[in-house]
């Protein structure tokens, strides 16, 4: 979005229609032409590429027909352990949606709480038109800010393009936003490149702040150092017997000092091995009923580092403890001491991979696995 002209670039889609507007947010009203294409299955990705292009924008809201979507409303036991609430929800959302939903094809939201009931709205676009739309997009270089069906806008404002320009429930709790996110369609290579590219900016921007410290602390001690120079150049006139004295008790500080350091060298040095962990590979495996564990675990991972992470089920859903296994040949204690300073001490396999194993380390996860919700 223009910071300057405060214009946002919204996109309405239907089987047969997609439309582009610009909207004004200081005015709240569609400002210049709007942009639409007929198209058919056939030219469904390229009817939304040739809009998107046309906006000129680098960023939309996307405004989705309501036949593209799943809308569901309906209450619930009120839910006092919020580590269950989205594993509550998705129970009743597979009752109602016939399509196999992963944890980012969905989303809700409470919108309200009477007595011990709490009332929940759930929104999910139909697979198979939406990779076709999220494809698209992506291929235009386009980042997505929200994602709505046109009944959700209208609660904002009748018209619904002004109704999604309003919307603020894009980020936070998860049981207070209601969105959707392309991140799920693009390429694992792509997330990787991403992923590198920040660890970059943050390595230089690390370095950056390190040379400026370093700056101040050569300039501040080159202003003592000058200052102490003057200072003994001023009291070159004590006595050569208190300049004696002051020599002997030099001398046996730096003996004392001397048979310290002694002391402390003769003490074995232990290092950590630097490992580099985006050379490893590993998968993380849902083992109990806390839908999208396993991805939020991949996520925790990443940002710490690790790159090569595959995400799936356990063969059961009713795992008590968390289980690390890893290749024994690969500085196996330093991976466990990694993991467990980032997820927690868990237990570590008896019975390490062989090397004709597709991962470097699995992660079964278990009911005692506490994480950030």
């Amino acid at each position: 979005m223009n910071l300057l002209n405060r214009k946002r670039a919204v996109i309405f889609i239907s089987n047969n229609v997609v439309r582009g507007v610009k909207i004004n947010l200081r005015n709240l009203s569609i400002t210049g032409d709007s942009y639409e294409s007929v198209c058919n299955e056939n030219d469904f990705s390229g009817c939304i590429t040739e809009v998107i292009s046309r906006l000129k924008t680098k960023e939309i809201d996307l405004l989705l027909d309501d036949q593209l979507c799943y809308i569901l409303s309906f209450s619930l036991e009120k839910i006092h352990d919020k580590r269950y609430e989205r594993a509550d929800v998705f129970k009743q959302v597979q009752k109602h949606i016939p399509e196999v939903l992963n944890d980012y094809d969905w989303d809700y939201r409470i919108v309200g709480e009477v007595e011990n009931k709490t009332s929940i709205l759930v929104f999910a676009p139909i697979k198979t038109k939406f990779q076709k739309i999220a494809n698209a997009i992506l291929t235009s270089k386009c980042t997505v800010r929200a994602v709505e069906p046109v009944s959700l806008a209208k609660t904002r404002n009748e018209d619904p393009f002004l109704g999604i320009s309003l919307k603020t429930d894009i980020k936070g709790i998860d049981s207070q936003i209601l969105n959707i996110t392309l991140d799920q369609f693009i390429p694992k290579e792509e997330k990787e490149l991403k992923l590198k590219m920040k660890n970059t900016i943050i390595i230089i921007t690390v370095l950056s702040f390190t040379v400026l410290i370093l700056g101040i602390i050569y300039f501040l001690s080159k202003s003592l150092f000058e200052t102490r120079n003057s200072r003994i150049n001023s009291d070159r006139a004590i006595s050569e017997n208190e300049n004696l004295q002051i020599e002997k008790l030099e001398n046996s500080e730096i003996i004392e000092s001397t048979e310290t350091t002694s002391s402390e060298t003769s003490l074995p040095e232990t290092s950590e091995i630097k490992i580099d962990r985006s050379y490893y590979s590993l998968q993380i495996l849902n083992g109990t009923v806390r839908v999208g564990l396993a991805a939020k675990v991949s996520d925790l991972l990443k940002t710490n580092e690790f790159v090569k992470i595959d995400v799936g089920n356990a063969d059961k859903n009713n795992y008590e403890n968390t289980v690390i296994r890893i290749l024994t040949d690969k500085n196996p204690e330093q991976l466990k001491t990694i993991l467990t300073k980032i997820i927690g001490e868990y237990e570590l396999s008896s019975n390490p991979l062989n090397s004709e194993n597709n991962y470097d380390v699995i992660i079964i996860l278990g009911n005692d696995l506490i994480i950030g919700e």
